[in-house]
């Protein structure tokens, strides 16, 4: 039994290691733990307000994800309108993880498809063979065409 808890424990500390050296918001998460911990210990004088010392650094990381995100639809939305053209969905994500907006799925680009597929803001086709995603446009009525986004070209029936 002591063989195993050793080997756990080890596994718990090999990933740790691997962690904090590789993520940046497993750091952030194990400072804050800290800081946790020490609010939860330290009981103020009577009389006093009690008060935790966060680096300046660990500050701004609070402040970035205490700071109230965008939607994914809008975050892409932003994205087309800053395009002159239709963009493929793995462009769309790259600039997505960018801007610090990652989708946490089994498969993202599917994910983000049907996500896009849902408001009436995007409409997807295809240019030159290739499957895109665009604005959808609201035309005056004078005004000539957009460059046409295609639909998937039908596929002859076999028999």
């Amino acid at each position: 039994m002591k063989d195993v808890v050793k080997a756990l424990s080890d596994l718990i500390d090999g990933l740790r290691s691997n962690l904090m050296n590789s993520s940046e918001e497993y750091r952030l998460l194990v400072a804050l733990e800290k800081t946790m911990a020490e609010l939860r210990t330290e009981k103020p004088k009577s009389g006093e307000r009690q008060t935790v010392q966060i680096p300046s650094a660990l500050q701004a990381k609070i402040a970035t994800h205490a700071a109230p995100s965008k939607s994914l639809r809008t975050s892409v939305y932003e994205i087309l309108s800053e395009s002159d053209q239709p963009l493929p969905i793995g462009e769309i994500l790259h600039r997505l993880t960018e801007k610090g907006v990652v989708l946490n799925s089994r498969n993202p680009r599917a994910a983000l498809s049907s996500n896009l597929s849902q408001d009436e803001r995007f409409e997807n086709g295809f240019v030159d063979g290739r499957p895109m995603w665009r604005l959808k446009e609201e035309a005056p009525q004078d005004a000539e065409p957009a460059a046409p986004v295609r639909s998937r070209p039908e596929k002859a029936k076999t028999r």
